[in-house]
């Protein structure tokens, strides 16, 4: 009977030392549930992002095909003394009404609308730039292909665009054209050159 009961016992602590293990187990599969769930939300909960706010400026070129609009809206910024401003690219046909949106450059700075930044070369071809931002259409403003400097690090070195990379740009109508660029930590400006009408460019060896 002792030996029952010893073993009997033995059974029910193995039993409660069973259980009290699965409680713990429980509470630290919690606990390391709960710690991802909290860096989540703390991640998601990201500084708002600077809207768009009023209109400050626009200014539009056409051709006989199309017709390309630039305007300036006051960024709404958070934190900073001296706000910015988004500079939103679009064109449509002559013959609608609805714009296409070819790009938006945000600029540190309020700065005026560039007038040489929106070129017609033909009916069909034009070309935009601000910044490190240069797109092209060749199809009369139904389509736009952006470069952006930034993506190109083959251009770049030891150096990086500022808000006034893309100093000139000139295209003829073969599709022959130049690029000249002001890198940060550049003490000279990168010339680059085009064969498609800026769709794609390459670095001009000095």
């Amino acid at each position: 009977m002792a030996d029952n009961s010893r073993t009997s016992r033995i059974s029910r602590t193995r039993q409660q030392h069973q259980e009290t293990g699965m409680r713990l187990i429980n509470i630290i599969v919690r606990i390391l549930a709960i710690f991802p769930t909290v860096s989540m939300m703390v991640a998601c909960q990201s500084p708002p992002v600077p809207k768009m706010g009023p209109e400050l400026a626009t200014t539009q070129k056409e051709n006989e095909k199309f017709i390309i609009r630039v305007t300036a809206f006051a960024q709404n910024a958070l934190f900073v003394q001296v706000a910015g401003a988004y500079y939103v690219f679009e064109s449509r046909p002559k013959n609608e009404s609805d714009w296409r949106e070819i790009m938006v450059f945000l600029d540190d700075d309020p700065v005026p609308i560039r007038e040489d930044g929106i070129q017609f070369v033909n009916d069909h071809v034009a070309y935009v730039y601000m910044g490190w931002l240069y797109a092209v259409t060749t199809d009369g403003g139904h389509s736009w292909k952006v470069w952006d400097v930034w993506n190109h690090k083959q251009l770049l070195s030891q150096s990086r665009p500022g808000y006034n990379c893309i100093q000139t740009v000139t295209i003829q109508e073969s599709g022959l054209g130049e690029m000249t660029l002001n890198l940060i930590g550049d003490v000279t400006h990168a010339e680059l050159f085009t064969e498609d009408y800026g769709v794609g460019w390459r670095l001009r060896e000095k």
